[in-house]
């Protein structure tokens, strides 16, 4: 009996702020998740920090400790330190890019376009 009074105490008490605060709002539209990105066939979805051409002082140095053969042509993007984009990795604060060859550890991606 003597259990009996603080539990009613407490309900009372528990329904006397619900009522105060007004019940929670439920949101009617929540956030839909990102969509794990598409890339053409032989490409990957990846999100880099840098996105450079092989002029570019930085990938140039790149590719050349990495052994990464030139491009055949001048205006092949390369995406520099890079992470793969999909599923449970929807943020990306770099460049989200589709890449042809990502060979080296995601330190460069080779034949990179813009999602």
């Amino acid at each position: 009996m003597q259990l009996i009074k603080p539990l009613i105490a407490l309900a009372l008490a528990a329904s006397a702020l619900a009522s105060v605060h007004g019940p929670s709002k439920v949101h009617p539209n929540p956030p839909k998740p990102t969509p794990t990105p598409t890339c053409a066939k032989g490409t990957t979805a990846l999100c880099c920090n840098e996105l450079a051409f092989s002029s570019n002082q930085r990938v140039s140095m790149l590719m050349r400790l990495l052994h990464v053969p030139a491009p055949k042509t001048k205006n092949t993007l390369f995406g520099v330190t890079c992470n793969a984009l999909g599923k449970g990795k929807n943020s990306c604060s770099g460049e989200e890019v589709c890449c042809k060859s990502n060979s080296w550890g995601g330190i460069i991606a080779e034949g990179c376009t813009s999602l």
